[in-house]
């Protein structure tokens, strides 16, 4: 049976550091999600401590740096 209502608690450990509580709704499941600001690899895992405590594997997330805006002109030519 799926366990409802079981806080669950994100924990993104790099660049991004947090740490969220999220709780299961009625089949069991929960999500998370987060926009990474600063480039680099940040490691994601879930724990719970009742019923008894687990924790996940740990997931990778990169995040890279954005790059620099282009400028674009107009172009003019003449053709014979």
């Amino acid at each position: 049976a799926p366990l409802a209502a079981a806080e669950l608690l994100f924990t993104v450990a790099g660049p991004n550091a947090r740490a969220e509580s999220v709780v299961t709704d009625a089949a069991g499941e929960a999500s998370f999600s987060y926009t990474g600001t600063n480039a680099g690899n940040d490691r994601i895992s879930v724990s719970a401590e009742a019923p008894f405590p687990i924790t996940s594997s740990t997931a990778v997330a990169l995040w890279v740096s954005a790059a620099a805006p282009v400028a674009v002109s107009g172009v003019r030519g003449e053709f014979f």
